[in-house]
C-alpha cells in the first residue's frame, strides 16, 4: 500500500505470496496448502494450534488421521516457503521480516488512520487513507474459497469496506472539487450494500447538496423515510433529520459550495438564555415548545352520543364516564389522548414517549375498546368504530403547546379519522403500514379498496402466543449463518 516490500502477502482477491522477492504461491501444495498459509497469515499475531488448523481445513469429511494428514501437508508447505518461515510443532507461527506487507493488515491500519483523521476534520488524509483501505477490501477475502472460516473473515472484510466507504463519502462531501464525485459514489455503494444504515443516505444528501442538487438530496431523505417506515416501522434519526431541515431552510447550494453541509454535523443543541439575560423571565427547557418529526400511530375512536332525551347534565355525565374509561384504557397501552372531538377521541402512540411497538400497542388498544363495548353488560357501550394509521407527523412537545393544534400534525391523523368513519359498527380498520408492522401479533382480514390507492385491513383479534411468528432479523445474515453452522456440528 504505497511501500515496496520484499515480502508481500495478498489475502484479498486471489492469494499471492512473495517472499524476499520470490513468488512462492505456485509452489504451494494445492488448495489445502494455500489455505494453510492463508490461515497462518490471517492470524500471524498469535500462534495457531494444530487442532484449530485441522478444524479450519476439514470442516466435513476429515481424513482418517487428521493430525498425520496435517503433518504431511505442513512439510510440503515448509519446503515451499523455506526454512524458518513456519515455526513450532504443536503451536504454529508464521514468521515474516519486519518490513513484510500483508494487505489486510495494511488496510486495517489505513482505516484506523482514516477514522482518526476524520475525527479531527483532516479531510484530505481521511479521504486518501480510506481510499487505500477500500481498494484492498473491495477485492473480497480469498476469492474462490468458501470454507466457514473464510466466510467469517470475508464478512469482517466487508465491514472494513463499508467503514472505508463511510469515511470516503464523508470526506469527499467535505472536500468538494474532484473528490466530490468519489464521495457520492461511495455513498451510493454504501446504500446499495446496507440500505437501512442511515449514514450512506446522509452522506449522499451532503454530496448532492454540495454540488447544488438540493432537490435530489431531499428525495434521498424521502426515499429513506418511506423505506424505514414500510420495512422497520421507524423514522429517520436525529442527525439526518437535522440535515434535512437545514436543506429545507437554507435552500440550494451551488457547484463548489461543499461548505453548505457538514456531513458529520450533529443536530444543533437547543438554545438557552444567555448568562447575562433575565433569569426570572427566561423559560426553562421543560417550559419551551419544540417540534419534531416522528413516526407515530394515531387511533381515532368514535363514541356514539347517548340516546336523545337526556338533559345536558345527564349527557355530560354519561359522556364523561365513557371518556374517562377510554382514557384509562388508552393510557394502559401507553397511548396519549390528544383530544376529544365531540363524540370522537384522538390518541397518539409514539409521542411524547416512543416505543418500538407503538403500532402494536395502538391496535391492541383498539381491540380492547371493542371488547369493552360488546355485550349487554358492556363497560363501554358507546364505543362504536375505530381507525388506526401510522405515518410521520410533526409532533409538538412541551407543556405550553396549544391544545387547539394538537399533539401530532400531519396526514396520519386525517387518515385515522377517515378509516374510523369507514369502519362498520363494532370494527377497527387499520392502514397497510400498521397492518404490516403488527401482523406478527394481530390477525387481519383485507378489505376491498375503500380508500383510493390504499390497502385497508380489519383487525380480527390478537394471535395466540403459539401462533406468533418470530421477529425478523435485519442485517444479521452473518450471525445467523454462524448459529446454523454451530447447530450442525
Amino acid at each position: 500500500m504505497g511501500i515496496e516490500a520484499a515480502t508481500r502477502i495478498r489475502l484479498c482477491g486471489q492469494l499471492a505470496v512473495q517472499l524476499q522477492g520470490r513468488p512462492v504461491d505456485p509452489d504451494l501444495p494445492g488448495r489445502q496448502g494455500r489455505l494453510v498459509l492463508a490461515f497462518l497469515a490471517a492470524h500471524r499475531e498469535r500462534p495457531v494450534g494444530r487442532d484449530e488448523l485441522i478444524d479450519a481445513l476439514w470442516t466435513t469429511d476429515p481424513p482418517a488421521d487428521p493430525d498425520q494428514a496435517l503433518g504431511a501437508l505442513l512439510s510440503k508447505v515448509r519446503r515451499a516457503l523455506g526454512n524458518g518461515v513456519i515455526e513450532g510443532r504443536r503451536d504454529l507461527t508464521l514468521v515474516l521480516p519486519a518490513n513484510a506487507s500483508v494487505d489486510l493488515e495494511d488496510a486495517h491500519e489505513a482505516a484506523e488512520r482514516a477514522d482518526a483523521a476524520l475525527a479531527r476534520s483532516d479531510w484530505r488524509r481521511a479521504f486518501d487513507d480510506a481510499s487505500a483501505a477500500a481498494a484492498v477490501a473491495s477485492a473480497g477475502f480469498l476469492t474462490g474459497y468458501d470454507v466457514p472460516w473464510v466466510e467469517d473473515r470475508r464478512r469482517e472484510v466487508e465491514d472494513l469496506r463499508l467503514r472505508a466507504l463511510e469515511c470516503i463519502a464523508a470526506a469527499g462531501a467535505a472536500l468538494g472539487g474532484a473528490e466530490l464525485a468519489a464521495g457520492e459514489r461511495a455513498a451510493r455503494a454504501l446504500i446499495a450494500a446496507v440500505p437501512f444504515r442511515e449514514s450512506g443516505h446522509r452522506y449522499l444528501m451532503a454530496a448532492l447538496a454540495a454540488r447544488g442538487n438540493v432537490a435530489e438530496a431531499l428525495q434521498v431523505y424521502e426515499d429513506l423515510r418511506v423505506l424505514l417506515r414500510d420495512e422497520l416501522g421507524t423514522a429517520p434519526g436525529a442527525a439526518i433529520q437535522a440535515l434535512h431541515e437545514r436543506l429545507l431552510r437554507e435552500g440550494r447550494g451551488g457547484p463548489g459550495e461543499a461548505g453548505l453541509v457538514d456531513p458529520l454535523a450533529l443536530p444543533a443543541p437547543e438554545s438557552h438564555p444567555s448568562e447575562t439575560g433575565d433569569a426570572a423571565t427566561a423559560a426553562s427547557p421543560s417550559d419551551t415548545v419544540r417540534e419534531e418529526r416522528r413516526l407515530v400511530t394515531v387511533l381515532c375512536a368514535e363514541l356514539a352520543v347517548p340516546h336523545s332525551g337526556l338533559d345536558p347534565e345527564q349527557l355530560r355525565s354519561r359522556l364523561g364516564r365513557s371518556r374517562a374509561r377510554v382514557r384509562t384504557e388508552l393510557e394502559r397501552f401507553r397511548g396519549t389522548v390528544d383530544r376529544f372531538l365531540g363524540g370522537a377521541v384522538l390518541a397518539v402512540f409514539g409521542a411524547p414517549v416512543a416505543h418500538e411497538d407503538d403500532p402494536e400497542r395502538a391496535v391492541r388498544a383498539a381491540l380492547r375498546l371493542l371488547e369493552l363495548s360488546h355485550g349487554e353488560s358492556s363497560a363501554l357501550e358507546s364505543t362504536v368504530r375505530l381507525g388506526v394509521a401510522t405515518d410521520e407527523a410533526l409532533v409538538t412537545l412541551g407543556p405550553s403547546r396549544s391544545q387547539e393544534e394538537g399533539l401530532a400534525q400531519g396526514h396520519v391523523a386525517a387518515l385515522a379519522l377517515e378509516l374510523q368513519r369507514l369502519a362498520e359498527a363494532g370494527t377497527a380498520l387499520v392502514d397497510d403500514v400498521t397492518a404490516r408492522s403488527t401482523r406478527r401479533a394481530v390477525a387481519y382480514d383485507e378489505l376491498p379498496p375503500v380508500v383510493p390507492e390504499r390497502r385497508v385491513w380489519r383487525a380480527l383479534g390478537e394471535r395466540p402466543l403459539a401462533e406468533r411468528t418470530r421477529t425478523p432479523f435485519v442485517g444479521r445474515q452473518g450471525e445467523l449463518a454462524l448459529l446454523e453452522r454451530s447447530t450442525e456440528r
